[in-house]
């Protein structure tokens, strides 16, 4: 299968709209009594290079004992 070059762009648009309404979702009304925060360290291309980036990952723990990322 083969892709035009204009194609990608047009695949991100649909996850950046996903993605942007679970970072932009209300929290306000949730409790969480436990949070857990872990780093992975994973790498990325960035300007023609590998690097190290860490990425954080945060986990709610709500109050029926459910893991909410």
């Amino acid at each position: 299968m083969e892709f035009l070059r204009s194609t990608a762009p047009e695949l991100c648009k649909k996850p950046d709209e996903i993605v942007r309404e679970w970072n932009e979702r209300d929290l306000g009304e949730r409790v969480y009594p436990f949070l857990v925060v872990d780093a992975v360290l994973i790498r990325v291309q960035k300007d023609g290079r590998l690097r190290l980036c860490s990425v954080l990952v945060a986990t709610g723990i709500n109050q029926n004992g459910y893991r909410e990322v």
